[in-house]
């Protein structure tokens, strides 16, 4: 850890983070009082540096239809869901047989790999993804798969693409590795959410 780290620590109160110098940690801690419990963290890793995607949604807990493919295309897109919602973030997917929202698998003529779309700000998207331009490129399916569908669902977060950063909103991450949100994709979505619960 830098000197710099050190000498400044952030200090996260309620969702509020301020920075405080180490020389006048012990005063604010006093003030404070003994019934209030502080979480010290560097200040880099408490900072959101993703750009506000403007098409997302105004809930972080979306529910899309069930969708019923093969075992290689399930697979892979129920993973998508269950990394989302195993980060300490307020996102939960859920599946729901009434929803607007939903995820298609198809052939597309495009050269993209997975497109999101906005129908309403309110609970209703569409995740495409192009088993084209995904068969034609990945050399672990599942894993490209799941890479591309947890990109689209960030874009339903509010996160915008992050070229050059490691970040699942990375356009040149690669897909069949990176399988996970990264760490400071789930602190951007908490910032952008921060009227829902973290779980």
């Amino acid at each position: 850890m830098s000197t710099d780290m050190l000498s400044e620590m952030s200090i996260g109160l309620g969702g509020l983070v301020m920075k405080v110098r180490k020389s006048s940690m012990r005063a604010l801690i006093g003030a404070m009082g003994l019934s209030v419990v502080l979480t010290i963290s560097p200040v880099s890793a408490a900072v959101a540096d993703d750009d506000y995607y403007s098409n997302g949604q105004n809930t972080p807990r979306p529910d899309v239809r069930p969708y019923n493919y093969n075992s290689t295309w399930q697979t892979a897109i129920d993973r998508a869901i269950n990394n989302w919602n195993a980060t300490y973030s307020p996102v939960r997917i859920s599946k729901y047989n009434n929803a607007a929202s939903s995820i298609t698998a198809q052939s597309y003529s495009d050269s993209w790999y997975g497109l999101y779309t906005s129908c309403s700000p309110n609970n209703c998207m569409y995740i495409s993804l192009n088993s084209r331009t995904i068969s034609a490129s990945a050399s672990n399916f599942s894993n490209y798969v799941t890479s591309i569908t947890i990109h689209e669902f960030g874009h339903s977060f509010k996160l915008a693409h992050r070229d050059g950063q490691d970040s699942i909103m990375n356009r040149s991450r690669n897909r069949n590795t990176m399988i996970n949100p990264s760490s400071s994709d789930v602190v951007n979505v908490r910032n952008y959410y921060p009227g829902f619960p973290n779980e």
